[in-house]
């Protein structure tokens, strides 16, 4: 398993590094690779962890078709997105195919703890995330339609594992009101075609005001092993003192779904490249203190 594992991650190396190298996009934006470390402070103790990187790449094959690609490591774990994407199909639409992110909230959180709705998503459709992001293997379908966009995949569990793989869906319609505030609404199942389905509804809304921003999510979930229904909420709220820092607040009321929890912190970006960040996540019996630094290279 071991040589397996350094067998797969030295060819993802190698192809990141040639793509890199060799892309025909020369136009192209090279996104930004990342590394990531953090400190943790508990009552039981404290420590350190290496909490990632992150090797994003796009190749363009023509104006209207590419690659996108990337592999994020952990101590222990590795992800991998690698999706060919078609432009422009019908109208202002895309066809998404392979390995790719899944379109399910709106994805607005500046917290490390992650807002419900991607806490959730993980625990009852699958365990994997790629940069805190939703994924799986298959379709997904995206279409601009006038103000609103509406995404949809038919995907599977990424997982390595060569057993049942389940098919799971996802849907999402969201509507810009204005410049400055995103209403949607999403859907979401697990194993789809069984009885032992888990399925979710979502309801959410980001605004963004000057300094200020907003996110506030409700977020259902039947789950099929218990035939129960479990609901909650969530609300955060994040403040700009200044272009390079900000201090932000979430609150979790979904004791059902996730531990109810406080989550306060700040962030501050000392350079283009360098980002420090702290979060202090206080449950009923348990908190925990988090202090991040985020590299770009």
């Amino acid at each position: 398993m071991h040589k397996k594992f350094s067998l797969m991650l030295l060819i993802t190396l190698t192809i990141t590094i040639l793509f890199s190298v060799k892309s025909p996009a020369s136009g192209a934006v090279k996104p930004a690779n990342e590394f990531r470390s953090s400190f943790h402070f508990t009552p039981e103790g404290s420590r350190f962890s290496f909490d990632g990187l992150l090797f994003p790449f796009n190749v363009d094959l023509t104006p209207n078709t590419g690659l996108h690609c990337g592999l994020e490591m952990g101590t222990f774990w590795y992800n991998v997105l690698a999706y060919y994407y078609h432009n422009n199909l019908i109208q202002q639409d895309q066809l998404s195919i392979g390995l790719l992110p899944l379109t399910w909230s709106a994805g607005k959180s500046v917290t490390l703890t992650n807002s419900l709705a991607q806490r959730t998503y993980s625990a009852y459709v699958n365990n994997s995330s790629f940069n805190r992001e939703p994924c799986g293997v298959g379709l997904k379908y995206t279409v601009q339609l006038g103000p609103a966009m509406l995404a949809a995949s038919l995907t599977n569990d990424p997982s390595w594992e060569p057993t049942n793989k389940p098919l799971d869906v996802a849907t999402r319609l969201s509507f810009q009101a204005g410049e400055k505030i995103t209403v949607g609404a999403a859907i979401a199942s697990s194993d789809t075609f069984s009885d032992a389905s888990n399925f979710g509804f979502l309801v959410d809304a980001a605004l963004t005001t000057g300094r200020m921003g907003l996110l506030g999510e409700f977020v259902s979930w039947n789950r099929a092993g218990i035939d129960a229904t479990a609901s909650g909420l969530y609300l955060e709220g994040f403040y700009d003192f200044t272009d390079q820092s900000q201090v932000y607040a979430g609150l979790f009321a979904a004791d059902d779904l996730a531990s109810e929890r406080l989550v306060l912190g700040a962030r501050h970006q000392a350079t283009p490249n360098l980002a420090y960040q702290g979060e202090l996540c206080n449950k009923k019996d348990d908190w925990q203190l988090t202090l991040q630094m985020k590299v770009q290279f």
